[in-house]
Parts: C-alpha cells; sequence; structure tokens
C-alpha cells in the first residue's frame, strides 16, 4: 500500500535555543526509497549537461555513478534519463534520499506534496519534478532566497509537474534555511503544462512554520521582495486564466490550490481537511500556547506562522514529530482504534 502524509517544520534563529536556523521533514510515503546518499563536489567542462531522471519513488529510485549508494547492483539496469539542463561548473556536496536535504554549505530543506489546480502530465512537456529541484538547489546555492530563484526559474524555463499523478499531487510545498532565513516556497504546473507558477515567503525571525500537505502561503506581495518572491508575472497571468480577480492581493493558496474542506485526496473517500489543519494546530499551539488556537478544519482560519514562546532545540522538534495529539480531543492513544494497549499508531 502507499500512503503520503508529509510534516516539514521550519524555525527561525530568533526561535532557535541556540540562534540557528532549523528545518524538519518526515518523508511518510510507504513506497519510497529511503535510502540516504553522499553527492560529492564536483567540477564539470564547460558545455556538460545535466541528466534529469523521471519521477520515481521505489526502491531503486535511481540507478547511476552520481553516488556510490546509486552504483547498480546486480540485475539492475542505469536510470535512463529523460532530459538535460545546461550544468554550471561547480557543484557543492551534499546528502539527499527522497529529496536533495543539506549541502556543505547548511543550506537545507523539508518537502511536503500538496494538491494542486493544475495537474500536469509527467508525459508532457514539462521536464521537472520536486527532487531534481532540490538536486540542483543544493548543487548550486548557498542561501534560501538562491535556491529559490535556482529552482523557480529552472521550473518556468523547463516546466514542472508533481510527482503524484493527478491533482492530490499537483503542488509541493518546501521550507527551505540557510543558517540566516527561513522561507516557506510553493510551485505547481501552470495551465500551458509547459512553465510552472511558484511563490516564496520569508518566515519573520522569532516565528515557526509547518507546512502539512496543503498550501500554506496566502496574500502575496511580489514588488517586496524581502519578504516574497514570485514566478514571472504571476498576478497578470493568475488573472488571465481565472484563477484570481485582479482585484487586491493574490491569494496563493485559494488560486493554486483547491479547498481540502471540499476535495478528496483519495477518489472515492470523503474529504478529510484535519488530515492537514490537526497538524498544523498541534504544532503551533505546542509553541505558542498563549494564542489559544483552536482546532478547526478551515485551512484559511490556520495562520502562516507564529511567533515561538519558547527557544527551541533540535530536541523539541522531535518530540514535536513524536506527538499523537496527547491529552486533545482527537488523542490517538484513546478510542476503540488505539486498541487494548492505547497504540496511536493505525
Amino acid at each position: 500500500a502507499t500512503g503520503d502524509a508529509c510534516t516539514t517544520i521550519g524555525v527561525t534563529r530568533g526561535a532557535s535555543a541556540d540562534g540557528s536556523t532549523m528545518v524538519t521533514h518526515t518523508s511518510d510515503c510507504a513506497q519510497c526509497d529511503s535510502r540516504v546518499a553522499y553527492i560529492p563536489a564536483r567540477h564539470w567542462p564547460a558545455g556538460a549537461m545535466r541528466p534529469i531522471y523521471t519521477a520515481k519513488l521505489e526502491y531503486p529510485r535511481e540507478v547511476s555513478n552520481r553516488s556510490e549508494t546509486y552504483l547498480p547492483a546486480p540485475g539492475q539496469e542505469w536510470s535512463r534519463a529523460v532530459g538535460f539542463v545546461p550544468e554550471v561548473s561547480d557543484t557543492y556536496a551534499y546528502w539527499e534520499a527522497v529529496y536533495g536535504y543539506m549541502n556543505e554549505h547548511g543550506l537545507a530543506l523539508g518537502e511536503s506534496t500538496t494538491a494542486g489546480n493544475f495537474p500536469v502530465s509527467q508525459r508532457g512537456s514539462a521536464l521537472l519534478w520536486i527532487r531534481p529541484l532540490t538536486q540542483m538547489a543544493m548543487e548550486r546555492c548557498r542561501t534560501a532566497r538562491c535556491a529559490i530563484d535556482t529552482m523557480g526559474a529552472l521550473a518556468e524555463v523547463h516546466g514542472f509537474y508533481g510527482e503524484d499523478a493527478g491533482a492530490s499531487g499537483a503542488g509541493e510545498a518546501l521550507v527551505v534555511a540557510d543558517g540566516k532565513e527561513v522561507w516557506v516556497f510553493h510551485i505547481t504546473g501552470d495551465a500551458t503544462g509547459t512553465s510552472a507558477f511558484w511563490v516564496a515567503q520569508r518566515v519573520p525571525d522569532g516565528h515557526v512554520v509547518a507546512v502539512a500537505n496543503n498550501f500554506v502561503i496566502r496574500q502575496v506581495d511580489c514588488e517586496y521582495q524581502d519578504n516574497y518572491r514570485c514566478s514571472t508575472d504571476l498576478l497578470s497571468k493568475a488573472k488571465a486564466i481565472g484563477a484570481s480577480s485582479g482585484e487586491g492581493a493574490l491569494d496563493f493558496a485559494r488560486a493554486m490550490g483547491p479547498d481540502i474542506r471540499n476535495f478528496s485526496y483519495t477518489p472515492g473517500y470523503s474529504p478529510i481537511p484535519m488530515y492537514t489543519t490537526a497538524r498544523l494546530w498541534r504544532v503551533f499551539s505546542r509553541v505558542a500556547p498563549s494564542l489559544g488556537l483552536r482546532l478547526t478544519d478551515n485551512p484559511y482560519d490556520v495562520p502562516f506562522s507564529v511567533k515561538s514562546e519558547r527557544r527551541l532545540s533540535h530536541r523539541h522538534l522531535m518530540d514535536l514529530k513524536r506527538d499523537h495529539y496527547e491529552g486533545t480531543e482527537i488523542d490517538l492513544t484513546v478510542g476503540p482504534m488505539a486498541g487494548a494497549f492505547g497504540s496511536a499508531h493505525r
């Protein structure tokens, strides 16, 4: 069976115990190849082209010479590139698993697949999906801003498609951190199937952000580049395809993604909006309890980020990731499904 429930949390310098930035990721896909691979730094000759492989999550996700981890085992065939993009002269070393996670300069990210209103076929003209975008960000950048601009520019030129087929996996969200700043990056295919819509928002210092399989960036001010980054002509293109009225600021989450209260991730099943909102509520209510946030099924009532009421360490983040809503109205350790031993695991 397959399943997806990726949660990523970002902590800014002003919210961390030691003044660092932190980002988490749970790649909760039952079918994924979870091996961690080290990709060494490389110098490339002029005119070199970087191969792009098609979306594959299962083992082996890649068979190549990019890492010792990917060298072919007996009976495995080399992965075949579906396309190429121009390579840069020098690429940084980094660690990756299902996605590129952290490079030698401390650039790091976490991922969460989202639904989107513009699903693009993997068999169409679009070349890129989220894994190669994160890999090239790790290879080419030292800062979150560079990573965002690099991923966005590549996707606009070469096209973007979701790693999961259909609207349920048409979008992607990343939390990107570089030791100084934390940003949230959203991307989805566009109406032509050959480019991409994307946006990014900086997380205010002292705040914590979380993403749980749904877009969280709301009103966007593309002119204010210290806080926002946008794809080319985002506002006018969104209006041209009817995703936005063009009046006031663009609400990216509403324009580019479905209302999860009325959207079914799995065809034939009822919508489960708290699949997203409960995770966000629990993270925010634990780091900022005095806000008195209430559990809701409305994603538009959940803030983008909250100011943390204590300085968080990596141990605090690990504890958040282990949370089963204990002591709340949706405590997974009680009730018939928890069984005789109060197991939170379903």
